[in-house]
């Protein structure tokens, strides 16, 4: 069999596999044309509804030992996600965290700490 850009366009496409089953098998064909028909309807998402595109602020910090300070991020959410990391890249983990407000989160460490915040949301 000569290779041209039909064949190689019909051993790629799935459905080429499958319609010799049209006549050797109706039923199973029918069956698989059937789940391809389902997953085009369940993949197809368009138009999406309801996503947010996600932002991220990310910043130095320096905290006191348990004195709470504020990150002001103005991701215009109280739905963040909020890590804090040292010069290492080790996660920290406060005392406290508040979401104070759509702009502002607040957070505390037993021990005077310095590095990076970030903020998802």
């Amino acid at each position: 069999m000569a290779l041209n850009k039909t064949t190689l366009i019909n051993q790629a496409t799935p459905d080429a596999y499958i319609s010799e089953l049209q006549t050797s098998n109706p039923k199973l064909y029918q069956a698989i044309k059937n789940i391809g028909d389902v997953l085009k309807t369940v993949i197809n998402l368009s138009p999406l509804t309801g996503i947010a595109p996600v932002a991220k602020y990310s910043n130095v910090f320096t905290a006191i030992a348990l004195t709470p300070f504020s990150v002001v991020h103005y991701l215009g959410t109280v739905d963040v996600i909020v890590s804090f990391y040292d010069d290492l890249g080790n996660i920290l983990i406060p005392t406290s965290l508040v979401i104070t407000n759509n702009n502002v989160v607040t957070a505390a460490f037993a021990l005077a700490q310095a590095g990076r915040v970030v903020i998802v949301g």
